[in-house]
């Protein structure tokens, strides 16, 4: 009786070993054959509006022409940033993207969430890009901001 018990016990360690081994060459193979993409810079459509970053004066400039303005917040080197340029600002409708639609619809303006230009977001409020990233509550990137003609956020994405 003892006997069948040590027997078990060899067996089943033998077999948690062997197992244990194999998933570590297998995980050892798979990590060879990851890809780590690390950081991205974005591309910021030339398309994207001249702005001397007075939102005041866009917002009234983009509601006379017809459009609302639009604010896309990134973070230098997000790779998420740079493939939704790419796949929605830069690709043609035709290809898939949405960049005629944001183009006819839009003025669109590019922050950085830790960027140092100064911005005159309304008559009260002249800050740093990065200060007014915290003010909209900007924390994660990218971020869509859709403001109103009265440079108020209507909507984020």
């Amino acid at each position: 009786m003892k006997n069948n018990r040590w027997i078990r016990f060899w067996i089943s360690f033998l077999v948690t070993t062997f197992l244990a081994m194999a998933m570590v060459s297998v995980h050892a193979e798979v990590a060879k054959q990851g890809k780590v993409l690390g950081i991205a810079n974005a591309v910021i459509p030339s398309w994207f509006k001249e702005s001397f970053l007075d939102f005041r004066e866009d917002a009234e400039e983009a509601a006379e022409s017809g459009k609302h303005m639009l604010v896309f917040a990134d973070l230098k080197g997000c790779p998420y940033c740079a493939q939704m340029l790419k796949d929605n600002f830069t690709t043609s409708e035709a290809d898939g993207g949405n960049r005629e639609y944001i183009q006819k619809n839009f003025d669109s303006i590019h922050i950085d969430i830790k960027g140092s230009r100064e911005i005159a977001f309304n008559e009260d409020t002249e800050v740093l890009e990065k200060d007014l990233a915290k003010a909209l509550n900007v924390y994660f990137t990218p971020t869509l901001l859709f403001m109103d003609a009265k440079n108020k956020v209507v909507a984020r994405v």
